[in-house]
């Protein structure tokens, strides 16, 4: 794999990352508030 990729798939990860923590802290605020 060249560099590209590596930086792409590394880009990929760090996205899906951030939308499960925040999809994470919703349901967390959601559970706390209800």
């Amino acid at each position: 794999m060249n560099l590209v990729t590596l930086i792409v798939l590394f880009l990929v990860l760090v996205v899906f990352l951030v939308i499960i923590a925040r999809y994470y802290l919703l349901y967390r605020k959601g559970l706390k508030g209800g």
